[in-house]
């Protein structure tokens, strides 16, 4: 199952759940494509568990499965550019929605789209792109749903400018970015430009599909994008 971000005629076909808008999501049943139902009292889940509510992979119906097209497209953005020496994400937290999720590694396949993650139950980073701290748009996506229930990224849209969104990386740091505005938009009429652009300052780009799921065609009509600013990096422990 893929999720489509991005627009379907750039690539000819359509396309969550990444954030760096590369990738799309199913539940979108995926859109990979943004978050998680609260958890317990704290609002994150156990490390390397799905929260309740969660759907993890599985199952044979259509939406959310393996056949589904629920990637989203990368358009025009570009190939890859890696920085910020051997560090790595490793977790995306977003408190506010309940998100506290290991990172899988999102490659894009041979049409330039971006795969989702595997598990439902966890977000991707675009590991062709940008690593959240470093200047530039890293990008970060995840499922919606699935076909048995809410995904990851499945309140991405209820988040607000001002809430925080950490990203430990594989040396320890932690980069704590900022919700700059949310948007909706039409998979057609993706911003590739806006979300993949060079920009000269860390920033962060949250993704996964939004609005109506269309049956026939496969996936959500929409993609729902966090654009977020780097705020804070804790110095490496």
């Amino acid at each position: 199952m893929r999720f489509t971000i991005g627009s379907a005629a750039v690539r000819g076909v359509a396309s969550l759940m990444l954030v760096g808008g590369l990738w799309g999501v199913t539940g979108c049943s995926t859109a990979v494509s943004p978050g998680a139902l609260p958890v317990g009292a704290s609002g994150t889940a156990e490390p390397g568990t799905a929260a309740p509510g969660i759907a993890s992979p599985g199952g044979t119906a259509d939406r959310g499965g393996t056949g589904s097209v629920q990637n989203p497209d990368l358009g025009a953005a570009p190939g890859p550019a890696v920085v910020d020496g051997s560090a790595r994400p490793v977790r995306v937290q977003i408190a506010s929605i309940g998100v506290d999720s290991a990172l899988e590694s999102l490659e894009k396949d041979g049409g330039g789209s971006l795969l989702p993650p595997v598990d439902f139950a966890s977000a991707g980073w675009y590991s062709g792109g940008v690593v959240p701290g470093a200047v530039g748009p890293a990008v970060i996506a995840g499922h919606i749903d699935s076909s048995v229930g809410p995904a990851v990224f499945s309140r991405l849209s209820s988040l607000a400018a001002g809430d925080p969104v950490g990203v430990t990386l594989s040396d320890g740091r932690v980069a704590t970015f900022t919700v700059d505005r949310v948007i909706q938009v039409a998979k057609a009429d993706f911003p590739t430009a806006e979300v993949y652009g060079a920009v000269p300052t860390a920033q962060l780009r949250l993704i996964t599909c939004g609005g109506v799921f269309d049956d026939d065609w496969g996936h959500y009509l929409d993609n729902v994008v966090v654009f977020a600013s780097e705020t804070a990096i804790s110095t490496q422990p």
